[in-house]
């Protein structure tokens, strides 16, 4: 009976920690922008994207010429931003609706989910124009893990 007992709260404890395995990916979610605009013959040379109450966890599609830095702040409330090194790294609109982020989305008390940010473009190299990054512009995609994709 003793034996029985064990191997019970054994099973037990794995449906536990199996739970939440799932329940952790769950709070994944994959963003990539969408709805830039910019003038005729603007270039995207710097992005910021601020997060509440969640962390970056992967960002992919990342073009070369660019710096990114990361601050996974332990208050929740992260930032991430990018920066062309070189002129020649410059992107268009199309190239940065190729990037993507994935977070992992934690709420509590009144500390609620957003992304936002803005986009930094320019013509000529001297005067930079600061487009702002609103929810509408984070368009969540489904995630994929080891060959499932998990609908959004």
């Amino acid at each position: 009976m003793k034996q029985h007992f064990k191997k019970l709260g054994f099973a037990l404890l794995l449906l536990i920690c199996f739970s939440l395995a799932l329940r952790a990916q769950a709070d994944e979610h994959r963003f990539s922008l969408s709805g830039i605009h910019l003038q005729e013959g603007e270039r995207v040379v710097g992005i910021d994207v601020s997060l509440k109450a969640g962390t970056f966890v992967t960002v992919s599609g990342l073009p070369p010429g660019w710096v990114f830095t990361i601050d996974n702040d332990a208050s929740w409330q992260t930032s991430l931003r990018g920066d062309a090194k070189l002129g020649s790294a410059t992107l268009d609109p199309g190239s940065i609706e190729k990037w993507s982020i994935v977070v992992h989305r934690f709420e509590f008390g009144d500390l609620k989910f957003h992304l936002s940010g803005a986009l930094l473009v320019t013509k000529n190299f001297e005067d930079v124009r600061k487009i702002p990054l609103g929810t509408d512009n984070f368009r969540e995609i489904s995630l994929s893990y080891g060959g499932n994709t998990r609908p959004k």
